[in-house]
This record gives structure tokens, sequence and C-alpha cells, in this order.
């Protein structure tokens, strides 16, 4: 559990049913990893996971999965570049590093 004013990464699923199952499942799956072995030589080098809530929009439900902030956001980024967006070289690596943690998890 993280503190009351502590900065983190938010994941929203989409409100669809199936999106939600996943979601859900994720978060338990997630739950079992932190929980499990936390000697283990691994376990430094996953993501925190913190906790999930669920979020109402016009869209429906929404599962948010809270993780620990490994690092510069989004906006971040954009903002360094003023806006102009990021070279393709990043983009490549941001994308190849969300499809390894989706595999994993």
């Amino acid at each position: 559990m993280f503190r009351k004013n502590t900065y983190c990464a938010i994941k929203i699923s989409k409100a669809a049913l199936r999106n939600r199952a996943a979601a859900k499942q994720e978060a338990h799956m997630l739950l079992w990893v932190k929980h499990n072995d936390v000697k283990h030589a691994g376990y430094k080098h996953i993501v925190q996971f913190y906790d999930h809530f669920y979020a109402q929009s016009v869209h429906g439900v929404h599962v948010c999965l809270t993780f620990e902030l490994m690092g510069p956001s989004l906006h971040q980024l954009l903002k360094q570049s003023n806006f102009q967006g990021l070279e393709q070289d990043g983009v490549r690596s941001i994308i190849t590093q969300v499809n390894i943690l989706y595999i994993y998890i």
C-alpha cells in the first residue's frame, strides 16, 4: 500500500466487460506476485504493484491499477520536445518495453 500524496502510475482498463474481467484477473495475479516471494532474486526487477480501484465514467466502470512511478510521464517527455512529438527510436523503445511487460503479465 502506498502513502497519501505519493505519485504513482495508473493503468486504466477500457470499460467493456471483457476488458474489466481481464484487468481484474491482472490485479489478482499482480497481488499474488506482490505477496508470493519477496526474497526471490528477480523480485526487485518487477515493477511494484500498489493496489486497484474502480472508476465510473460515461462509458461504464473502469478497473484502475496503480504502480510505482518508474520514470518520466509521457506528458513530461512531450514537454521536453516542446510538444513536437517523440523521436521514432524513442517510441520504438517505449513500445518494446510495454510489449515485454504485457507478455510477462
